[in-house]
């Protein structure tokens, strides 16, 4: 026990944190609701399977409990910790991303569990920032209606698309690297997203990034460790700019004038030709049409 600060009602002082952790433990028992007043718990690296006596703890702030053999987010689906904002349950056993009624929380950390599914998550109001960094996501579905949430981690999961983001307009930092995504469908009507990580996927072509340039904010993206990146070698930052013109940092780098420049230039070149082309395609077909014309004109008279 530690840091002592005035009661919730001003009547008194008591102890507001309690650090139990690397203690073995594998349940944290009954007495623990004789301590009313802690604010700050830290049960990690421990065994415990159950943490539902926390839930009697009414003034929590925040629980760090990775590192353990818990397996549910079942205990936190029960009315109580009403001024929870920070919950760690990384490096647990927990299987899938279910409802929680943790009216304030702001962060969750779910990273390094055992997590197949969220698709029996209804969303949360107020977190602001969720981890499920190394987990065994196959489908986003489930990620959604969470309309303050401005950071979400997803790194090395099994992803092969971003399609199930749902309702998330606050939504300003993605990070999916180390995942097997090739296609970029699913990320639309995120206003805000100011930045993607989609490190070592598996894009092979930078024209799939055209499906980011309707994102009005984006500014930032990392993509090194994609086939595609491979392919261009040392312009392929050229290749980006091309597909999406406003951004400012690429591979955390910033893109600099004489990037942008040359982007342009090369955008326009490419035009230019596309459109010589189709001008002689056009002119092309025409002339062929009227030597068409003209061999059944000829046709027509040997009959006559």
């Amino acid at each position: 026990l530690s840091r002592i600060s005035k009661t919730v009602d001003g009547t008194g002082y008591a102890f507001t944190r309690l650090d139990v952790k690397d203690k073995e433990l594998i349940d944290l028992g009954e007495d623990i609701i004789k301590f009313q007043h802690i604010r700050h718990i830290n049960v990690s690296n421990n065994q415990i399977e159950d943490v539902s006596s926390v839930v009697s703890l009414p003034h929590l702030l925040s629980i760090d409990a990775q590192s353990n053999s818990i397996q549910t987010l079942e205990p936190f689906n029960q009315d109580g910790l009403h001024f929870l904002q920070i919950l760690n349950l990384s490096k647990n056993q927990i299987t899938s991303l279910t409802a929680f009624k943790l009216p304030l929380l702001r962060s969750l950390n779910l990273n390094e569990n055992q997590i197949e599914t969220a698709e029996a998550f209804p969303g949360h109001e107020q977190i602001q920032e969720l981890e499920l960094r190394s987990n065994k996501l196959t489908s986003l579905v489930g990620i959604r209606n969470m309309p303050r949430l401005q950071k979400l981690f997803l790194a090395e999961n099994e992803l092969e698309s971003l399609t199930g983001l749902e309702a998330l307009p606050a939504l300003e930092y993605l990070h999916v690297r180390h995942n097997k995504i090739s296609s970029l469908d699913g990320l639309v009507d995120l206003p805000n997203l100011k930045s993607i990580n989609m490190r070592e996927n598996a894009i092979t072509s930078v024209e799939e990034l055209a499906k980011l340039k309707d994102l009005p904010n984006l500014k930032t993206i990392a993509v090194s460790g994609n086939p595609f990146v491979e392919e261009f070698g040392d312009t392929y930052r050229k290749e980006i700019l091309i597909v999406i013109s406003t951004l400012s940092k690429i591979d955390k780098e910033d893109v600099t004038a004489e990037e942008r420049a040359e982007a342009i230039e090369e955008s326009a070149t490419r035009k230019a030709e596309a459109e010589a082309e189709a001008a002689a395609a056009a002119a092309e077909a025409e002339a062929a049409a009227a030597e068409r014309e003209g061999a059944e004109e000829e046709e027509e008279e040997d009959d006559n």
